[in-house]
């Protein structure tokens, strides 16, 4: 099942591992392997289900805990995902994921104080921890404090150019302080690293629109 899956045969690995829980339906490890492939196979439904299944087996799985709270973020169950991410840190409060997840949900819900207190507690335990830094300059550009933000994205940067999401932020910060040749190319770069992102396409083509207008023309 992992050679299936390290071969990216999602299919052939959820099938094994499920000939695997049908001879120990409670064998944590397949279990894990289990939730995370169908949730590689986009079988979003199945993912919840079995990690929902292995944390009634066992609880404390933090990793269970961890992976539901993220698929159930990415869904809009944001009240249940910081349950799930509380409950980890409850039994270890060293998880600088928990923390970042945890902030990024408050970010989702507005509520950018608890946001930023949460991301600074995964820095805390890391400070070279680009996500975080990435949610933090989000949040601090959410707050209009612009300056910060692009500190922030400049750290993030250095330890991780090739991160779509990092480069398309920090250009759209660009554009807002007033660079926009800068911002434009680092929203050129985002695209580069993902030519699938579609928010990073519309972002440049509103920049390139905007760097056409002339400010000072009278407006009608």
């Amino acid at each position: 099942a992992s050679l299936y899956s390290d071969l990216k045969n999602y299919p052939a690995a959820i099938s094994t591992l499920n000939q695997l829980v049908q001879l120990d339906a409670k064998n944590q490890t397949a279990l894990q392997n289990l939730a995370s492939n169908y949730n590689k196979n986009r079988e979003i439904d199945l993912a919840i289900k079995t990690y929902r299944k292995l944390l009634h087996i066992n609880s404390s799985h933090i990793p269970a805990l961890i992976n539901l709270g993220i698929i159930l973020k990415n869904s809009g169950e944001i009240d249940e995902a910081i349950e799930l991410f509380e409950n980890a840190l409850l039994i270890n409060d060293k998880l600088p994921h928990a923390y970042n997840n945890l902030s990024g949900c408050y970010l989702i819900k507005e509520n950018f104080k608890k946001a930023e207190e949460m991301v600074n507690e995964a820095l805390k335990l890391d400070e070279n921890f680009a996500d975080a830094l990435i949610n933090l300059g989000l949040i601090k550009s959410k707050l209009l404090r612009f300056d910060e933000a692009y500190q922030v994205y400049k750290k993030a940067k250095e330890l991780n150019p090739n991160n779509a999401i990092l480069r398309n932020n920090l250009g759209n910060l660009l554009i807002i302080r007033g660079d926009i040749d800068l911002g434009i190319n680092e929203l050129k770069e985002a695209i580069k690293i993902d030519k699938t992102y579609v928010q990073a396409h519309r972002h440049l083509t509103f920049a390139k629109k905007y760097q056409q207008c002339d400010p000072h023309q009278d407006q009608i």
